[in-house]
């Protein structure tokens, strides 16, 4: 059988290949270049009623009317390739799908503060928490559990 000699089995064609010529899907990404994308979550909104333990590395910004929050992007890929290899069309992009972690880490940014307006006050006409909803939804079942214990 010859190196890309097609071969018959069990009535299918397949292509027998040396073991050196390896499909260029196989590889997997190489993230030694994935830039790491930091930036600053700020609001003038109260946090809510979070842990002490959050505030230990700044006890002093406890306190502060104007809350800043580091936040980064980690990349993470599935080692399966139908979840890492998925194409879009090229009119349909999305924020998450861009190819700069800076874009990726502004859009989530971004979902943050608009999630964090679903926990709106009426009477104070504010947010109850700079925090996304899902977040102070945590915080609480945190409370609630440390009380009970």
């Amino acid at each position: 059988m010859g190196r890309n000699s097609p071969s018959q089995m069990n009535g299918v064609n397949v292509m027998s290949a040396t073991p050196q010529e390896k499909d260029p899907q196989d590889d997997a990404p190489n993230l030694l270049q994935q830039p790491l994308a930091m930036g600053y979550y700020i609001s003038t909104a109260e946090t809510g009623p979070l842990p002490r333990w959050f505030w230990s590395a700044c006890p002093d910004n406890e306190h502060t009317s104007v809350k800043c929050f580091k936040s980064a992007l980690h990349v993470h890929f599935s080692t399966n390739q139908d979840d890492f290899m998925h194409s879009t069309a090229p009119g349909n992009t999305h924020p998450l799908d861009s190819n700069l972690t800076c874009d990726v880490l502004r859009f989530v940014l971004e979902k943050y503060n608009a999630l964090s307006w679903l926990s709106f006050d009426s009477v104070r006409n504010e947010r109850q928490s700079c925090l996304p909803l899902h977040f102070s939804v945590l915080i609480q079942l945190y409370h609630a559990i440390n009380a009970y214990i």
